[in-house]
């Protein structure tokens, strides 16, 4: 069985790649990262984060907003991130 854990609205940008790694480390197999106004964070920066801190785990975007964020540029972010992980 496989467990994912969404990054906490609460946790600070400067926390992103501890978390990630300690959630790595628990055996979790994907780390979720969310885009909403709530969270202290930019989504893609953060998921860059989490690719660069961790080794295994898979990444996913919870939700991102088609109004807010254009589509070519939300595939051209999620590719880069693709890559670097």
């Amino acid at each position: 069985m496989l467990f994912s854990a969404e990054l906490s609205p609460r946790c600070r940008p400067d926390q992103i790649a501890a978390h990630s790694r300690t959630l790595e480390d628990c055996g979790f197999h994907r780390i979720w990262v969310r885009d909403m106004f709530v969270v202290p964070w930019e989504l893609w920066t953060a998921a860059t984060t989490v690719a660069l801190s961790t080794e295994r785990v898979r990444i996913g975007v919870d939700v991102t907003n088609p109004y807010t964020r254009s589509p070519v540029v939300t595939a051209h972010a999620a590719a880069t991130v693709d890559n670097i992980s």
